[in-house]
């Protein structure tokens, strides 16, 4: 015989699966061994319920409808007989069990009697209704209406049936909610069991036992090197995105633009290591590239030289000029046969009107030269100009007047503290160190002139421009000189501090003598250069010859400047 399980509470009897878990006979849902039948609602899950209590519950209602019924029920004896719950058969309240299917205490669970002048209806045969029990012992046949004799454990099961499991509301609630509370701590504490474990494991890990980090994988890369062809003539490559080290990831694109020289000279032909006819293209760099922009030559046409002339000549020297179609620089070869085989002076600006000086030539002797020009695209006239010549003059004498080579002399500096003036304490100047080199504009004075000390403002403009003396540097074709002839440097110094703040209505503020001075000690400068009034200012050309003398006070800078162009 297959064993019995109860509610050890209730005494229910139930089924257990193979975990030992109390089950449900209709949706095998695991039940809490305290659960009970509620209203004949056994599983509070799928709401299975025992089919015989409410075949019981019908009985009754029936019964209750019929007027014969009633009746019977006010009898005396009516109320000593009741209808089994289970299988509906009459049951005399002396017997504790019913005589038709042995249901323990039914008299307990009765719900009205039946009366005692009615046969009792027949039990129907109705299916096993015990859904605890999986196999419902055979009930032995009835004999003389002797009810059979139950086992003490059948009726502990029938009383089981019919007893209602007690579920309060608030346990139904609160039972889920901490049930959720213990799985999600237990899962909480296994989170932070692990990661406390990790870093313990890491941290007790030696140094030198610890697996090498791997550093990532880099991405592949290709090199990009670009050339322009011809080079050096100012033609470049604009490369998109730039890149210093030359080097691309794989698959990126890479705009490449030729950009011609900015004079204009040359334009784009074509890509060498890439397709594409436009200055600009793209490339795609799956691998390692040189790419090439070859541009061609717009201009190549040489300038054409005219207006060759030789509008001076002296005994030393010479000035040359001539015009170019474009501008150009350009080189002077010269000579005394027709193979010009010195070379002469040169430019590197650009410019389309030109002029040269030679010097350091020899009296009465012809010379022979020609101009090489070249423009911005490296176009060179085919041959120099035609062979052109010149001859210079005798030897011109020495003297002051206009139309001589000028006198020569060594004077000293003056010097004060004033940090704008020259510094040319204790030295000397010797006026052969410019003749036949640049233009020089020598300015006689003394302390006792007025309109020498009205003037001085108009000549520290022009030894300070930068277009003119700038003062005196080397790369200027004017040198400026003023000469004391009375060499009085205690009245220089008393004639700044007397007119430093005062101003004259043609130059404006007197100010300080910041332009150079010598000193004529003995007067001998003063009277080889025949000096009886001053100011006097002597203009010499770069041949050293005197151009022009200018006696009294100039009226202003403009004046000067004029004179200073006749020069050339």
């Amino acid at each position: 015989m297959q064993r019995i399980i109860l509610c050890p509470k209730c005494h229910v009897q139930v089924k257990k699966d193979n975990l030992g878990e109390l089950l449900c006979p209709n949706c095998d849902a695991r039940l809490c061994p305290k659960a009970h039948i509620f209203d004949g609602k056994i599983c509070p899950y799928c709401g299975w319920e025992d089919p015989n209590y409410h075949l019981w519950k019908e009985r009754q209602k029936a019964r209750s409808q019929r007027p014969a019924s009633k009746k019977l029920d006010e009898s005396p004896q009516a109320k000593l007989r009741y209808t089994c719950p289970k299988c509906g058969t009459s049951v005399n309240t002396a017997h504790k069990d019913c005589p038709s299917c042995g249901l323990l205490g039914a008299k307990y669970r009765a719900a009205s009697a039946a009366p005692t002048g009615i046969a009792p209806t027949a039990a129907r045969p109705v299916a096993p209704a015990a859904p605890f029990i999986d196999k419902v012992p055979s009930l032995p046949p009835k004999k003389g209406g002797i009810s059979p004799t139950r086992s003490p454990l059948l009726r502990e099961i029938a009383k089981a049936e019919r007893r209602e499991w007690n579920f309060p509301p608030l346990r139904r609630f609160v039972r889920p909610v901490l049930a959720s509370l213990l799985v999600g701590t237990v899962l909480s504490g296994l989170i932070l069991g692990g990661i406390n474990v990790t870093r313990f494991v890491s941290q007790s890990a030696e140094p030198g036992n610890q697996p090498p980090i791997l550093p990532p994988t880099p991405a592949k890369t290709y090199a990009l090197s670009t050339n322009v062809a011809p080079e050096g003539k100012g033609n470049s490559i604009d490369v998109e995105p730039p890149s210093d080290t030359g080097t691309y990831p794989e698959g990126i694109r890479v705009e490449l633009t030729a950009t011609p020289d900015p004079n204009g000279c040359y334009t784009f032909s074509y890509w060498d290591g890439a397709s594409g006819s436009s200055e600009t293209i793209n490339i795609v760099m799956d691998s390692n590239k040189s790419v090439t922009a070859h541009f061609k030559l717009k201009d190549t046409t040489p300038p054409a030289i005219s207006e060759v002339r030789v509008p001076k000549v002296s005994d030393i020297g010479t000035t040359i000029t001539w015009k170019t179609d474009e501008p150009t620089t350009y080189q002077i070869y010269y000579g005394k046969t027709q193979d010009c085989d010195l070379p002469g002076p040169s430019s590197k600006e650009f410019a389309d009107s030109h002029s040269a000086r030679l010097s350091a030539l020899e009296a009465n002797t012809t010379y022979y030269f020609k101009v090489k020009s070249q423009d911005k695209c490296g176009n060179v006239n085919p041959q120099p100009t035609s062979t052109k010549t010149f001859k210079t003059l005798s030897d011109i004498p020495v003297g002051y007047e206009v139309g001589k080579r000028t006198l020569d002399f060594t004077l000293p500096y003056y010097h004060d503290d004033n940090p704008e003036s020259p510094n040319k304490e204790g030295k000397i100047e010797t006026l052969s160190n410019y003749i036949g080199k640049k233009k020089i504009m020598l300015n006689f004075w003394n302390t006792f002139c007025g309109a020498c000390i009205g003037e001085s403002p108009g000549i520290r403009a022009i030894y300070e421009d930068t277009k003119l003396a700038n003062k005196n540097s080397e790369d200027s074709d004017l040198v400026v000189f003023t000469v004391c002839i009375d060499g009085r440097a205690d009245r220089i110094e008393k004639l700044e501090a007397k007119y430093f703040d005062t101003e004259d209505k043609h130059f404006g503020k007197v100010g300080r003598f910041t332009f150079p001075i010598l000193l004529d000690m003995d007067d001998k400068t003063s009277k080889d250069y025949h000096v009886w009034t001053v100011p006097k200012t002597v203009f010499i050309d770069s041949d050293g010859i005197i151009r022009e003398i200018k006696i009294g006070r100039f009226t202003s800078k403009e004046e000067v400047e004029n004179i200073l162009k006749s020069l050339d």
